[in-house]
């Protein structure tokens, strides 16, 4: 069993495709990242719970509808349990707008805090993957013990400059970070 007690994840960019500028509003859009069933498969099997955060605000500009972002959530679960019999442990959304001040849209850290508090989790002992600045602002200031950074999604490549907050480590993909996960917390 691992030290770690949970991955939170991000969703676009980190599980599946990122868009940029564009949201996943159905089915036919949702394309999972190649190895990323396997990868949350390894945390399944190694006791480690994945906890998805992840703003969703195509709810709030009126893009899409809650029952859509369901829709294309249980399509996710779904094909992450067949490709791999993987599964997730809790996922969580802001639906809410950049602009509604609300405490669970990151940066901000409520979704993380939240899941951590209804886990009885110390962040310390946990890791945040994200594929974005504001990803890595709310793992911070969550507390998070590790705040990592994938090639997957809105930054194909690393550079210090973009980020106000430098994540702990940078991964190429989910592959590589669960090959951290694994071996550096046993």
């Amino acid at each position: 069993m691992s030290s770690i007690q949970a991955v939170f994840l991000d969703r676009d960019g980190v599980l599946n495709t990122h868009l940029p500028g564009r949201y996943v509003e159905n089915t036919q859009q949702l394309v999972v990242l190649p190895g990323v069933a396997q990868a949350i498969r390894r945390l399944n099997n190694s006791g480690i719970l994945t906890i998805v955060i992840s703003n969703q605000q195509g709810i709030a500009r009126g893009i899409m509808t809650r029952a859509a972002l369901d829709i294309v959530t249980k399509e996710l679960e779904r094909r992450l349990y067949d490709e791999a019999g993987a599964h997730l442990d809790e996922i969580n959304y802001c639906v809410h707008s950049r602009h509604d001040g609300c405490a669970c849209r990151k940066p901000r850290p409520g979704m993380i805090l939240d899941s951590l508090a209804r886990h009885g989790m110390d962040a310390a002992l946990t890791v945040f993957v994200g594929d974005s600045g504001t990803d890595i602002e709310a793992a911070a200031a969550a507390g998070v013990g590790s705040k990592a950074l994938v090639l997957t999604g809105a930054n194909r490549y690393y550079d210090a400059s973009r980020f106000a907050v430098l994540p702990d480590f940078v991964f190429r993909d989910m592959n590589d970070l669960v090959d951290w996960v694994l071996e550096e917390h046993p």
